[in-house]
């Protein structure tokens, strides 16, 4: 993949208004459990778990990552994937993956 799709990828998503690395864990010094292929970053606006956690965006595929602390004894664990076509697709993904559920009380 070539680099210049992650810059754009990166340039976007700040753009957009959403901040690049993890809830929890700044910077990602630890990636073990994270693919070894390229993507962005995007923080969360919370981690579901006692922990830190990221939302890994390739240019088809969003994914929410977790890990737990102490960070250096574990690794990172998928929660969620899905497939996008479009960048309408993608915001909307991304809107549901980094702000924390509200319920009815929203």
């Amino acid at each position: 993949m070539k680099k210049d799709i992650i810059r754009e990828m990166n340039e976007f998503l700040k753009e957009n208004d959403f901040k690049l690395g993890a809830y929890g864990m700044s910077p990602i010094t630890h990636k073990i459990g994270l693919p070894k292929r390229k993507y962005a970053l995007v923080r969360p606006e919370y981690s579901p778990i006692d922990g830190a956690c990221t939302i890994l965006v390739t240019p088809v595929s969003v994914s929410k990552y977790t890990i737990k602390i102490p960070f250096m004894n574990n690794e990172w664990v998928l929660h969620r994937k899905h497939e996008y076509k479009n960048k309408t697709k993608l915001l909307e993904l991304l809107n549901e993956y980094t702000l924390e559920p509200k319920g009815d009380w929203a």
